[in-house]
């Protein structure tokens, strides 16, 4: 498992942490090796397995059933053929045309209407073979097969895909490690490339009706296959081409309907053997009905006409809608460029007024704007213009100069040195006990930057979110951040007299606790004070030890979470 460190950002910092090296099974299921018959030159391509809800899977804990549905990498055969499944024993002494194989399942019509995307509509049309839960067996083949001991081929199964639509002799292949002892398999030559498809669109969140909606799909990395366009369970435009040259797809909604969208766009691959497809996260956009125009007016009152500070400059601003209704808003006043107030929301049955004393002696263009509510447009009044004169003396003879001195306020940031380029990785393993995964890594160059005006408090805090894989997640309780001192390399400026700085640890909970457990040790749950200063204006370095546990029983994969850094 690996803990990587990314964006810093003034406030705030994050870590982002990706897990690796959790092994499904063990004994001869431990670690795969290179499959010696590879490429299998009877292959059409490779197999991708799915749960029943559609998710990648790359290994399990039931021989009996080994996965919910069986997809082909590549199209064959096109719509109304059937997929069967079949498992086949290597044999190091034949071709692989001729290994022992058994079929696993009935014959499938594919596309099939009842599977979870991607595995369904008009835009998946590869062989799929849809398991009953008697089907892929592996137990049972294995009671049947003669298996070959020889070093490379023991304890590897190949499953296949046969179309009544394939060459004669030619299938689609994965081959599989398991471990009959412990009941665990796992793909042995496992899929090279994994895709990810992304959605954007420049209408995105809202669109007013009648306004095409322009969908963006791209395919990470580029690869050659097909994408195709939903709203929702309805296909958009027409199926799109992508190559590896360019992974890049385009339609239009010409004309959605009024109401909220939930577009995706799905990745097909067509060709090659290590490619799996991929679907893109929901994009919402609201159609929505064109704005209702509003008309502001604007009334001065200048009072005395003097800038004396004294007597105000009244403002009253009437706003009407075009539809009669009375809504909801705010009014601001402007000077120019210069922004001299808002009123308060209020109703547009009723006048918006503002005053102010502050307006310097000379000419003035004062506008005031509608800050419309939903369904509504903004209106801005014609500019009104006048002249406040400069005030006398008493006297009449008299000079009056103003001096002024800004202090500015300044700012409070946080950040860390670590990037999505140059990330912080901590390596896990199991604890002396064998009972769960641990690791830590030092941590360090977390920089607080206090350059306030009035030399005041700031208290430093971090949380960590779950790290997740999938359905699968470890508590964000089991991050820890000790053994925080002041980094005597850096340049510090902060008063580290006695009192001033405390620092507080947030250890990992250990044993690990369990996914849902809704406690908060470690840095989960809630934010935890790391660092207390009673007064910070300057800067001052940190670093400490990051600690990661997990349980044992979490499935191997790439975790990923967060911990945000906070200062305030």
């Amino acid at each position: 498992m690996n803990v990587r460190l990314k964006s810093v950002v003034s406030g705030a910092a994050v870590l982002a942490i990706a897990s690796g090296g959790l092994l499904v099974g063990a004994g001869a299921a431990s670690a795969s090796v290179p499959s010696p018959w590879e490429p299998d030159p009877n292959a059409l391509g490779s197999i991708v397995f799915y749960n029943s809800s559609g998710a990648v899977i790359t290994g399990g804990n039931n021989l009996a059933h080994l996965a919910d549905y069986y997809a082909a990498s590549n199209n064959s055969g096109g719509s109304g053929i059937k997929a069967t499944l079949y498992f086949a024993a290597p044999d190091h002494t034949k071709s692989t045309s001729l290994w022992f194989s058994q079929q696993q399942s009935a014959s499938d019509t594919y596309p099939n209407a009842a599977a979870p995307a991607p595995l369904t509509g008009p835009g998946f049309v590869n062989p799929l073979v849809t398991a009953a839960a008697a089907d892929g067996n592996l137990t049972s083949f294995l009671a049947s097969a003669t298996l070959d001991s020889t070093a490379n081929y023991a304890n590897i199964i190949q499953i296949r895909i046969k179309t009544n639509a394939s060459p004669a002799g030619k299938y689609w292949e994965t081959n599989i490690l398991y471990n009959a002892s412990a009941g665990t398999w796992q793909v042995n030559d496992p899929v090279a490339t994994a895709t990810t498809t992304t959605l954007t669109s420049p209408q995105s969140p809202s669109v007013v009706t009648g306004t095409p909606v322009v969908l963006n799909g791209l395919v990470a990395p580029a690869e050659n296959g097909t994408v195709a366009f939903f709203d929702g369970a309805t296909q958009v435009g027409s199926t799109q081409n992508v190559t590896t040259s360019s992974g890049a797809a385009t339609v239009t909604d010409p004309s959605p309907v009024l109401g909220p969208h939930s577009y995706t766009a799905v990745f097909t691959p067509t060709g090659g053997t290590q490619v799996s497809g991929s679907t893109s996260a929901a994009l919402p956009i609201t159609v929505t009905a064109p704005a209702i125009g509003t008309t502001t007016v604007l009334a001065v009152n200048i009072g005395t006409g003097i800038a004396d500070g004294v007597n105000p400059v009244g403002f009253s601003a009437t706003v009407t809608t075009a539809d009669s209704s009375t809504q909801t808003g705010t009014v601001t006043f402007k000077d120019g460029a210069v922004t001299l107030g808002t009123s308060p929301s209020g109703p547009t049955s009723a006048p918006f007024t503002f005053s102010t004393k502050a307006l310097a002696a000379g000419p003035h263009s004062v506008t005031a704007t509608f800050n419309a509510p939903a369904g509504y447009n903004n209106s801005t009044s014609a500019p009104q213009a006048f002249t406040l004169t400069q005030p006398t003396c008493p006297t009449g003879t008299c000079d009056q100069q103003t001096i002024t001195a800004d202090i500015p306020a300044g700012t409070l940031v946080i950040n860390t040195p670590y990037t999505a380029a140059a990330p912080l990785d901590v390596p896990l393993s199991l604890d002396p006990t064998a009972s769960f995964y641990t690791g830590n890594a030092a941590f360090n160059g977390i920089k607080v930057t206090d350059t306030r005006a009035g030399d005041l408090p700031w208290t430093m805090k971090a949380q960590a979110s779950p790290l997740t894989f999938g359905a699968n997640s470890d508590n964000g309780e089991n991050v820890g951040l000790t053994g925080l001192v002041v980094d005597s390399t850096a340049t510090n400026t902060v008063s580290q007299a006695a009192g001033n700085l405390t620092v507080t640890n947030a250890p990992a909970a250990s044993p690990p606790v369990a996914p849902a457990d809704p406690g908060s040790q470690g840095l989960g749950g809630t934010q935890h004070t790391l660092v207390a200063a009673l007064a910070g204006i300057g800067t001052i370095t940190y670093k400490g030890t990051l600690t990661i546990n997990a349980p044992s029983n979490l499935p191997a994969g790439t975790y990923t979470g967060t911990i945000t850094f906070t200062v305030g």
